[in-house]
């Protein structure tokens, strides 16, 4: 029986070639692990929650926008009822006194990393019934028919600043108004008026007496400080001349205050007697 023929060198390397893995094989099985892209981590940085909201106000004719609240800490104004399609209640009141024009709003979020963004901008225009202030200490004293009275006396034509202290006989009854105004808008406040009406009864109301408000004097609000600085008392006040006690029948005497953007004070009502 004749033995197997010997394997050379030469096939014996062949086979250990063939047997061994190829290093190509190894590299193409390892996962590869890249590092994440420079964008990914800037868009998930950009997309975090915001840290706090700031709310921001201005005029809508100013350029610049005033930081009115930090929203990071919400427990200090109470939620509203929360809307349709809100998920989380937040609201502000803004208190402070602001001129009668259209303001503009918006939240600006800041995250952790500085970044920030503007919401939808709002335009509002504070709320307006008109009402600018209250008279305040309203009083009325007849003057004596027989006797001069200090006035504050301004010619046709000329500025209020150009008027003087003067001494006047009163031209029929002559009652002197004193009051003093509390208002937010005094810069606005342009002038008073002085209504006056006979306190007619009910079964008097025929004859002419019809028992209706007529507007007797309008006084600049300088000149009615200066009459008050004129008869040394404070505030505002005014004479008002030439009126007639019918009868001895008292006089109700009101007045209200005007602003130049068209608001006005609470009306102020006096009895006065002759």
């Amino acid at each position: 029986m004749s033995a197997p023929p010997p394997c050379s060198a030469l096939s014996r390397r062949s086979a250990l070639r063939r047997s061994a893995p190829r290093r190509s094989a190894l590299r193409r099985s390892a996962p590869r692990r890249s590092a994440p892209r420079r964008s990914a981590l800037r868009r998930s940085a950009l997309r975090a929650p915001p840290l706090r909201n700031i709310l921001q106000r201005k005029l809508k004719s100013a350029s610049q926008w005033q930081d009115l609240v930090n929203f990071k800490e919400v427990q200090l104004y109470p939620a509203l009822p929360i809307v349709q399609n809100e998920l989380a209640p937040s609201n502000y009141i803004d208190t402070d006194t602001l001129e009668f024009k259209y303001y503009n709003y918006r939240l600006k979020g800041v995250n952790e990393a500085g970044k920030y963004t503007f919401s939808k901008m709002v335009q509002v225009k504070p709320y307006n019934n008109g009402i600018r202030g209250q008279i305040q200490n309203f009083t009325a004293t007849v003057l004596p028919s027989n006797q001069y009275y200090t006035d504050f006396y301004i010619p046709p034509f000329v500025d209020a600043n150009q008027g003087s202290v003067v001494q006047k006989k009163p031209e029929g009854s002559v009652i002197r108004l004193q009051w003093g105004f509390n208002t937010a808008y005094t810069a606005s406040l342009r002038e008073f008026k002085i209504y006056v009406k006979d306190n007619v009864p009910a079964n008097m109301t025929d004859g002419g007496l019809s028992g209706k408000y007529t507007l007797v004097k309008t006084v600049k609000k300088g000149v009615a400080a200066s009459t008050a600085q004129a008869i040394g008392v404070s505030n505002y006040a005014v004479h008002v001349d030439r009126l007639n006690f019918i009868l001895s029948m008292a006089k109700k005497v009101k007045i209200v205050a005007f602003h130049n953007d068209g608001g006005f004070s609470e009306v102020a009502e006096i009895l006065v007697n002759p």
